[in-house]
């Protein structure tokens, strides 16, 4: 896991909202360390690396405010959560600045996830991303050394 951060932000969800599933792209990638700090969430993440051992597969995994529980992201893996509680706050450590123009995604429902609801509240731009088989991925695991994995912290 990287020592060094370049941002920290947040964000305050209400029950059934759906976020994500978000990353950016290269040179601007950046690994995530996902925290949440209120609430009760369904997290999530989707490989994106082209060569991964799990390479367009999800993990998914409750997050618990109340523990303060973490999961690290690796860059090349899409992020979301879905709000399980009145409300969730997260908190994101990330490796790179955020650049407006390297942020995208891909379709909450496009990866084969069985969220929590069928109907959840998604924003207007989450709805519009592209789905998983219409993303050409820029994400390419290394020939020389170890890929970051997924880990809950």
């Amino acid at each position: 896991m990287p020592a060094a951060f370049a941002e920290q932000y947040y964000s305050v969800s209400e029950n059934n909202v759906l976020r994500g599933l978000h990353f950016q792209t290269p040179p601007h990638d950046h690994h995530k360390l996902v925290t949440c700090v209120e609430g009760n969430v369904f997290d999530v993440v989707v490989d994106l690396r082209k060569g991964s051992r799990t390479y367009r597969q999800h993990q998914s995994l409750a997050l618990n405010g109340a523990r303060g529980e973490s999961v690290f992201v690796p860059s090349g893996c899409a992020h979301g959560f879905y709000v399980r509680s009145k409300s969730a706050t997260m908190f994101y450590n990330v490796t790179t600045s955020y650049v407006a123009s390297h942020d995208t995604g891909i379709r909450w429902d496009s990866a084969g996830i069985s969220w929590p609801s069928a109907r959840p509240v998604v924003s207007d731009r989450d709805a519009a991303l592209p789905a998983l088989s219409e993303f050409d991925t820029p994400f390419v695991v290394p020939a020389r050394g170890r890929e970051a994995a997924v880990s809950r912290i």
